[in-house]
Order: structure tokens, then sequence, then C-alpha cells
């Protein structure tokens, strides 16, 4: 659609563009006659030109300025000057609830009740006076200063769904991440389709994400009529029970089963949020016990043990027999060499290993030289050795003392030292383990991949599609694309761009590209990741065939999150019994059987 800014709209003079939809664009503008700035939403060609939706629109739109409520936009004025239709609103202070969770992500619970209390008053208000917005969703609901709540654009959604050519010729009406499973169907609809979208908004603000989103509409649209919502704690674990009871009922399948009114809603929600915290059971890991630190062992006190007193002894009389033998050997010449009186010779006895409390060393000595009296020497077992007996007058030049070959000791067993030893504990510690067809893989590869966020596996919905060096998948439950380089330069690794494609807004394909013959070039999600990387330079290369969407029943693709990484089936795997371990830390994977 060509910009509007700079032109003159009957008395309004557009100035600037402020946002862009499906099936309209914003722009602030300037109305002279009454000195103030207003809001003008313009209708694209595609929607101007179809005489049935304009006359409906018209009508809606008329309909709707009589509509009084603190939390309703005010309609100000319908009007069309030269084939461009367009509605004038009351300018808003602050930022859409789309662009709030896009940049501060998801809400306090008691931020998002506040919220749901504004929006579903002014439901209830509409719902009284017979109208259904159709349309409910964040980027149609304003957040002023103090989180004032502001519900836009009542009447557009009503009147694009009962044009008969629109709908013939395939335009989808409405939003597919919002719609109620009637909505989807396409079935009648009455004022509880917007309590099912305002239960998404719910959702979207706890966890940050819509429950049901595909790589097409009609995929989103698939999950939104048979699929149940993934639970809001598996995303979020510090949401409470009760809250999240509040949440899934607000998106019951059946419109009997949900809440019939917004006041309803809000004050379940209020209730809940006053019950009793009831501690988040995951993804929290359990704090890891660390045992106390080993107390420092201290020697035991010195006390008499028989093995050492018997060691002693042995070694006791080792020496006193060597010291006779030298006392003989000394007799038995001529004329012995007198040891000075004042040497002494020391026989060193080692233990092979100190131990606790027993000395490292034990010296024995020899006496003085006996006198003359004592002939010959005798060894009782507790008797010293003796020296030889004096029969000359001492050389008056002392001689050194004759070396004495120490005896080897005998190595003696070390008792065991007491140690303190901690107990074995479970690494990494995990307040649960993973359970079901992936519980081994686990257990194989815990180390890396952590503790696990959920027990069991769980059945998505994915897209996938494949390319000359690897493939593509597409996660629904997390809303990201992987890429998987499974051959070529970049073998055995994988990454996950942070891109998001959006159907209305964004083009089928992201890039211009000639594809060789027998390949395709990749578009929507895909495509854009691919462009994002290169495009035809990219390192995964060009695409095989056509993207494909599995889910539950058609492929069976399967996954658990971890704390570094997660374990996932795609639609091959199902069949072959293979899945892929991928390894945040690093960004690499493994396929191995499950």
């Amino acid at each position: 659609m060509q910009s509007m800014t700079g032109k003159t709209l009957g008395n309004y003079q557009v100035m600037e563009e402020l946002g862009r939809g499906g099936m309209a664009v914003v722009y602030r503008a300037y109305q002279s006659s009454l000195n103030r700035y207003v809001a003008i939403k313009i209708l694209p060609p595609q929607l101007s030109a179809n005489r049935e939706f304009v006359e409906r629109f018209q009508r809606e739109a008329r309909a709707a300025a009589g509509l009084r409520h603190p939390n309703i936009v005010v309609i100000h004025d319908v009007g069309h000057d030269e084939g461009i239709y367009y509605i004038v609103m009351e300018l808003l202070e602050g930022r859409t609830l789309k662009q709030l969770i896009e940049r501060e992500g998801r809400l306090s619970p008691e931020r998002a009740a506040h919220i749901i209390e504004q929006v579903g008053d002014a439901l209830d208000y509409a719902h009284q006076r017979g109208f259904i917005h159709r349309d409910v969703k964040p980027s149609n609901i304003f957040i002023g200063p103090q989180d004032r709540v502001t519900l836009t654009d009542f009447g557009i959604a009503k009147a694009a769904s009962e044009a008969q050519q629109l709908t013939r010729e395939g335009m989808l009406m409405g939003t597919p991440e919002y719609m109620s499973p009637e909505q989807a169907t396409g079935a009648k609809v009455d004022y509880r389709t917007d309590l099912y979208a305002l239960g998404v908004v719910l959702y979207q603000m706890l966890v940050g994400r819509t429950p049901f989103r595909g790589t097409t509409p009609h995929a989103t649209l698939h999950a939104v009529i048979y699929e149940p919502p993934p639970p809001p704690r598996q995303i979020n674990p510090y949401i409470s029970p009760a809250v999240e009871q509040v949440v899934l009922r607000a998106m019951a399948k059946r419109p009997e089963h949900r809440y019939q009114s917004g006041a309803e809603m809000a004050h379940a929600l209020k209730k809940a949020l006053a019950a009793p915290a009831t501690p988040a059971r995951q993804p929290v890991i359990a704090p890891v016990t660390v045992p106390p630190p080993p107390r420092p062992v201290e020697p035991p006190p010195a006390r008499s043990s028989p093995l050492l007193w018997v060691l002693a002894a042995l070694a006791f009389v080792l020496i006193l027999a060597l010291g006779v033998l030298l006392v003989l050997a000394f007799a038995g010449k001529g004329t012995p060499t007198p040891i000075a009186p004042t040497a002494t010779v020391a026989i060193v006895w080692k233990t092979a290993t100190p131990l606790p409390g027993v000395a490292a060393t034990a010296t024995l000595q020899p006496t003085a030289p006996p006198s003359a009296a004592t002939q010959a020497p005798t060894a009782p077992p507790t008797a010293r050795p003796t020296s030889p007996p004096n029969t000359q007058a001492p050389s008056p030049t002392p001689v050194p003392p004759t070396r004495t070959p120490r005896p080897t000791p005998t190595p003696t067993k070390k008792p065991p030292t007491p140690t303190w030893t901690p107990t074995p504990t479970r690494t990494p510690s995990c307040p649960f383990d993973a359970q079901g067809i992936f519980a081994g893989l686990w257990q194989a590869y815990k180390d890396q991949l952590g503790c696990p966020l959920y027990q069991s596996p769980q059945v998505i919905q994915d897209a996938e599609q494949a390319f000359e060096y690897g493939h593509m998948f597409w996660r629904q439950d997390n809303d990201r694309a992987y890429v998987v380089y499974e051959s070529g330069s970049r073998s055995g690794t994988y990454e996950s761009p942070n891109i998001t494609w959006q159907e209305g807004v964004d083009p089928e394909y992201s890039c211009a590209a000639s594809p060789p013959p027998g390949k395709v070039q990749p578009k929507r999600g895909f495509g854009k990741v691919w462009c994002s990387l290169g495009g035809p330079s990219a390192a995964i290369g060009w695409g095989l065939g056509e993207e494909a969407g599995f889910w539950a029943g058609r492929g069976d693709p399967m996954v658990q999150d971890f704390e570094r990484g997660f374990i996932f089936r795609d639609s091959d795997g199902t069949t072959t019994g293979r899945a892929y371990v991928f390894f945040a830390d690093t960004g690499t994977f493994v396929r191995v059987p499950y």
C-alpha cells in the first residue's frame, strides 16, 4: 500500500505512519477544524475494492462509534476520499500490548491480571450491546500510563468475516493464533470466542508467546482445533498451579467449558493469585547439597602399640648381635686399635614410612668402654653392646671410629590412615530424572545436557525441509527454527538464528535467488532464515524440496528440553529409531539410536 504521509483526507492532514496490519494502516493525523491530533485507520486497496466489505465496514464502524466505555477506543468519524476509506479515532498515548511483551518479555501475574480485568470489562460491556470483537489480540490492546488499557478495532473483523466474496477468495479473517476452535472451523461464533482469545492473551502475557503457532496459518488452525495447549508451567514454572488452571479453562475447546464473562475470568484470576503459593515444580533445580569440608586428621594420642614394641625389640636384638660380632672380630686380632673414649657410634634404624605418633628415627648408642675386670661381653636381651677390654694403654693419637654398616631395614606395612570419604552424589543433582524414550540418552549425555526441564518427552508440531548439506526444522512449541549441518564445512554443528517470520507482514520470499535445476529456494520462515545466512552462499546449500509439516499422528515429532540443550526426534527418526541430541554450550549435535 502506498504511503499516505503528507496527504490530506477530508479534514485530516496525514502526518506519519504509526503501524500497519493485514486489514489497515494507522497514521497520526491533524484535524485543523478542532485543533487536535487523531489516529486515522486507512483500509488497504484490496479491501477498499470490495464493495460488500466496504458497506459492512462502514455500518459496523458507525455502530461501534456508539460504544462509550473507558477501556474502548473512541471513534470520531468514518469517511472516504477518492476511493480511500478510513476511520478516525482518538489518538492514544503509550504502546500496544504486543510491543510491551516484545520489549519486556512475560509479565508478572499481578500485572497480567490488571490488564485482563480491564479488557474483560470492556468486552462484557460490548457483549451486552450485541457486539463481538472477533479479533482480540495484543496488537489491538493499547497500554497507556499506569497500565490503563484501551481496546481497539471493533467492527472490522466482523465486517470482513461476513463479506462472502472475501470468504470465497480464501482471505483469512482474524489472526489464527487467537482464533477460537469454532472460529477456526468456520462455525457460528458468539461472544465466547472473544473470551477464548482473551485467554490466549493471558497465556501470552504469562509465558511470553502464544500456545499455538505454525509455519502456515492452516498449520496453526489445525493445532487450535485439535491439540491441547502446552501447560503454561512447562514454560514458566513460576506460575502457580491455580493460575495455570485459570489459563487452561479460558482456552477450553468447547465454549460451554470456558468462563462465560470477562468479569468471571478476572475474578477467578484474582482468586488464584490470592491462593497460597505453591513452589514451582519445574524446571527449578534443587540446591546441590554440599557435604561439610573434611576435618583435619589429627594425630591420634600416643599410646603403646604391641606391634611397634615387637618391631623395636627385633631391631634392638639385631643391632646387639652385630655389635657382639664386631667385638669378637676385634678381640681376635693382635693389637686392636682402641676407640677414642669420646667417640660414639650411632646406629640408625628408620621405618619405611613414619607412622602417626611414632618418631621417624630411633638412635641407639653404645656406652663408654667398660672396666678391665670385664673379660667377655655378654648379650642378654636387654644388655647394651660393650667395647672390647683394654689390654694396652690408650694410644696418644685418637683414631677415628671404624664405619659400621647400617642394617637394611625390613619394610613394614603402614596401617591405613583414617580419612574422610564423601558420600557419592549424582552428577548433576536434579530434582527429577528424565523419563520416557529419551531417558537412556539423557543418562549417556547428562553431563553435557544438565537437568531435564520436565520429566517426559512431548509430541509437538513441527515443519521440516531438506537441504544439500543438512536440514532445517521449526518447533511449534518454542517458535524457533534450527539449521542442522549434517555434511559440508560445518558438519556436526547447528544454529538457531533469532528470526521470526509473520504471515501477512513478511514476503513469501525474503531475498531474490535463482535456484539451479532440481533445487528449490526456501520460502516463508525457512526462507527468511536461509536469506539471513547468505541465501545462495549459505553453508546449508539449496533446498531439496518444499517444507512439510508434521504433528501427532503424522510423523509424531517429539522433543524434551534440558538445561543445556534438547533431544529431538523428527518425523524420519520415528521410523529409524534415531534422535538428535543438541548441545547448546558447544553448538554441536549427535544423532544416535534412542
